[in-house]
């Protein structure tokens, strides 16, 4: 990893505002020199500001992760070259079973949250994920194989980029000047089972004098990680929601030796053998579930992505560039099955909580519903898959309109689908219905009718979309000479249209469905 105060590779300044930005004037100073062969500065164009300065030491410091380093960091993908930085905070997001945003991967600098670290792409914002749109750019949709280098401006940049860069920005420079062809291949593995890696790429390029075009194509492959294989997995998960119930009983709560109000204690269901699957008795009778043997926590990752860029001098001054890309993730995760809360009504048959002490002489019953807190095992695990799919196309032009002024214009399209289907999960209505109606005994949850099972689970679904069309125009010209060089400034302007639908199924919408939830959110924006 190389630290520059200015990196003098840097080629264009990074315009990412998404609204009209002010012209804005910078100078630069150098001590006098006493020389009087004194040399001409070069000027460079600097992450985290949209001037070119003097190629002299500043104060905005560039890490820089080049080409070389990330092909002997043995990763597979940006996210892991980036967790493996100084300036990553521990904790970032990635795919993890269980979640609604389970093939997501992003970066945090300095601790400040992934949705305050921005992520651009040569210089432009990278494509809005619809999984999680505060929470950061989704890393996986940047294929390595197309990576020249990373730049990670640890200051903030807030007063550039807006509130998305307090914590600072990382700048990934995808390739260019390339020649010839070259054809990658890896796995790898860790002491510790799971996670095995397989990583292909295929890259071409060809340039002359005018034209440069480079394209290729990659698939990564990362295994699931499942807890009970990991360091400390092999502890037992503790959880209420094993097969448990809400045992009334009349309690003294202000210490007058009096039994003057209804409370209760949780006990371990009487009957239910809770030694069987990964149910187990804790030390104080309460029979809990091993989550740990089943769950997986690092989800299984397929990222495949396809990619092509090219810019042409059309004369002396103008020139035309344009890129295209797409990456395809698909994601397995695997979580525990569904806990919940079971309610079933005084003297139906699951109704157990009859307390003696509570029972009405006159109606024979205590007149109170039991309450499980229930392990839905007998339903199997809850299974998540996604498919995530990302196109970004771009075309633009560059061109001198005198010695002084210089133009960047262009326009861009992002399209980012997620897709994602979700099995073994419990309707809360028919659950319910079925507890209360004795076609599920939760003292014999796994003697159960494999159609009573089957009616109370339902495959929940998300849908997500979020597409933006944007388009830009940049001028840069010089205003006066200085001692240290010269100043300039820069004039912005950006248009651009987004727009996010997101559909959850109706029962998770409903909040019907246990161990998941969702609403549908759905808009548009100009700016």
């Amino acid at each position: 990893m190389q630290s520059r105060t200015l990196s003098a590779s840097i080629q264009r300044a990074l315009l990412a505002m998404a609204a009209v930005s002010a012209g804005a004037l910078s100078a630069t100073s150098a001590l006098a020199q006493e020389s009087e062969d004194a040399a001409t500065l070069d000027t460079i164009e600097v992450t985290g500001s949209r001037l070119k300065r003097a190629d002299i030491e500043g104060a905005v410091p560039v890490i820089v992760i080049d080409r070389a380093q990330i092909d002997a960091s043995g990763d597979v993908s940006v996210a892991d070259v980036l967790r493996d930085s100084t300036f990553a905070s521990f904790g970032n997001f990635k795919p993890q079973s269980g979640s609604s945003a389970q093939s997501l991967a992003t970066i945090d600098l300095r601790g400040v949250g992934s949705g305050r670290t921005l992520v651009l792409i040569d210089g432009r914002r990278a494509p809005t994920n619809p999984m999680s749109a505060s929470s950061g750019t989704d890393l996986n949709a940047i294929p390595l194989a197309a990576v020249e280098r990373i730049e990670i401006l640890s200051d903030g940049a807030s007063a550039v980029y807006g509130s998305d860069a307090i914590g600072g920005v990382v700048n990934v420079i995808l390739r260019k000047d390339f020649n010839g062809a070259e054809i990658r291949y890896g796995i790898g593995s860790t002491e510790v089972k799971g996670g095995d890696l397989q990583d292909m790429s295929v890259v071409f390029g060809s340039s002359s004098d005018r034209t440069r075009v480079i394209g290729g194509a990659s698939s990564s492959k990362r295994g699931m990680v499942f807890t009970r294989d990991q360091i400390g997995g092999q502890g037992l998960g503790v959880s209420t929601y094993g097969n448990n119930y809400y045992d009334w009983e009349m309690v003294d709560t202000d210490d007058d030796g009096i039994e003057d109000s209804l409370g209760g204690t949780i006990r371990a269901v009487p009957g239910f053998d809770c030694t069987q699957g990964a149910f187990w008795v804790t030390g104080s009778g309460t029979c809990s579930f091993n989550f740990n043997s089943v769950a997986a926590n690092d989800a299984k990752v397929d990222n495949t992505s396809v990619f092509v860029r090219a810019d042409h001098q059309i004369n002396d001054n103008w020139s035309v560039y344009g890129s295209a890309s797409m990456t395809k993730v698909e994601t397995f995760g695997r979580y525990a099955p569904v806990p919940g809360v079971v309610r079933v009504e005084d003297g139906t048959p699951n109704d157990i909580n009859n307390n003696p002490d509570l029972i009405d002489p006159v109606t024979g019953t205590d007149g109170l519903p039991t309450y499980y807190f229930h392990r839905f095992a007998a339903a199997g695990n809850r299974d998540n898959w996604t498919d995530t799919t990302n196109s970004d196309f771009l075309v633009g032009f560059q061109g001198q309109l005198t010695d002084t002024i210089g133009v960047d214009f262009g326009m861009r399209r992002t399209d980012y689908k997620y897709v994602e289907l979700g099995r073994g999960y419990i309707v809360a209505n028919l659950a319910n219905a079925a507890a209360n109606s004795g076609d599920y005994i939760l003292t014999d949850p796994y003697g159960a009718d494999p159609d009573v099972l089957a009616g109370i689970q339902a495959t929940i679904s998300r849908d997500s979309r979020w597409t933006t069309d944007e388009i830009y125009a940049l001028v840069n010209f010089d205003l006066f000479e200085m001692g240290g060089g010269t100043s300039n400034g820069v004039f912005g302007v950006e248009y651009r249209e987004d727009s996010l639908v997101d559909l959850y199924d109706s029962l998770s919408e409903a909040g019907q469905v246990l161990g998941s939830s969702g609403g549908s959110p759905s808009g548009s924006r100009d700016a």
